[in-house]
């Protein structure tokens, strides 16, 4: 199922805007990410959703949201190798960080090169993995996730539509 239809409507499309922006989406808007939840929802995506208000509450989401083995240890390390593990059904799984920029930028970053990387390893054997991640910070620059440059929604993307 990785690939899109070709049709005048595909660029209109949010999940094949994402993963044309590297499999993942900056938001700033609660109702523009609510929207695009909402019609990810609709066209069939699993949605798992984590509140980023700290590395350890973050990681206990994880497991419990992915209902990782008892092996999982609340560290990067460990969230890579049990991604691995992880069975994306249907069309695919819509993974929302919320108020991620109250992580620790370097946590941050290093979370969501994981997660691009769990993408892209998922969208070779033909199944999409989606992340939103909305941040709080309307200057909010991401370092380069998975070596590609972070990008606004559609509807954000002009630094006078974040003000």
């Amino acid at each position: 199922m990785s690939s899109f239809k070709n049709s005048p409507e595909l660029y209109k499309k949010i999940d094949y805007q994402i993963v044309a922006n590297g499999w993942f989406q900056l938001y700033l808007s609660n109702t523009i990410l609510g929207n695009d939840i909402e019609w990810l929802e609709n066209e069939g995506y699993e949605i798992v959703q984590f509140k980023c208000n700290s590395e350890s509450k973050l990681f206990e989401q994880f497991r419990e949201q992915f209902l990782f083995p008892k092996y999982f240890h609340h560290n990067l390390n460990s969230l890579n190798d049990c991604l691995r593990d992880i069975e994306i059904k249907g069309i695919g799984m819509a993974i929302v960080f919320k108020n991620a920029d109250s992580l620790k930028k370097d946590i941050l970053d290093r979370v969501l090169d994981i997660f691009v990387n769990m993408a892209r390893l998922n969208f070779i054997i033909g199944k999409r993995v989606l992340i939103l991640v909305q941040v709080n910070n309307n200057d909010f620059k991401a370092d380069d996730i998975g070596s590609i440059k972070a990008t606004w929604n559609i509807n954000e993307w002009l630094d006078s539509k974040r003000r």
